[in-house]
C-alpha cells in the first residue's frame, strides 16, 4: 500500500481544541495577548463559542509550550518573557535554521524557489512601506516554507515552536 498516492485527498479538519489553540497562540505571538494578561476558562469558552473542554485542552497545550502559566482557581496567565530563555531560543533557531537551509538548498523544486523569491519581494515592499506587521507575517511565512522544504516534519514543528519569539 502506497499512502503517498492518497496525500492531499482529505480535507484538513481541526478539532475545536485545535482551533482555540491556534487562535490563542496567534494572539500571543502577535502581542494581542500580552504577558501577564489573565484568561479564564469561562471567558474563553464564551469568546470562542465552545465548551470548557476544548479550551482546557488548548490552554494545557500552550502551558506545556511555556506560553501560558496556570494559576490555581484563577485561570491562566500569559507567560512573562524571560530574557535568558529568549537567548536560548535564538541559539536554537540559529542551529535549526542552518540545518533547514542546507536541506532546503538540496531541493530542485522550482515552485519552492519561485515561492521564496515571491515572499522576499513582498518583504522588500513591506520594508519600503514601513509595514512592520506585514514584514513580520512574511518573515514567518518564509521560515515556514523553508522548514517544509527541508522534508522533515520534526524540523517544521520545531520551527513553528521557535517562530513565536
Amino acid at each position: 500500500m502506497d499512502a503517498k498516492k492518497w496525500a492531499g485527498r482529505l480535507p484538513v479538519v481541526k478539532s475545536k481544541a485545535d482551533l482555540v489553540y491556534d487562535s490563542l497562540r496567534a494572539a500571543i505571538a502577535s502581542g494581542e495577548l500580552r504577558p501577564g494578561v489573565r484568561l479564564t476558562m469561562d471567558e474563553l469558552a464564551r469568546t470562542f463559542g465552545v465548551s470548557k473542554i476544548p479550551v482546557r485542552e488548548a490552554t494545557k497545550r500552550l502551558e506545556s509550550e511555556g506560553l501560558l502559566v496556570a494559576r490555581v482557581h484563577s485561570g491562566v496567565t500569559v507567560a512573562e518573557v524571560d530574557k535568558n530563555e529568549i537567548r536560548g531560543v535564538f541559539l536554537a533557531r540559529e542551529a535549526i535554521e542552518s540545518l533547514i537551509g542546507r536541506l532546503a538548498s538540496e531541493s530542485t523544486d522550482p515552485t519552492l524557489i519561485t515561492g521564496l523569491e515571491g515572499v522576499q519581494q513582498a518583504m522588500r515592499v513591506a520594508l519600503t512601506a514601513g509595514d512592520d506587521q506585514a514584514l513580520s507575517q512574511l518573515n514567518t511565512k518564509f521560515h515556514r516554507r523553508m522548514a517544509e522544504a527541508s522534508g522533515y516534519r520534526v524540523l517544521a514543528e520545531l520551527t513553528e515552536q521557535l517562530l513565536l519569539t
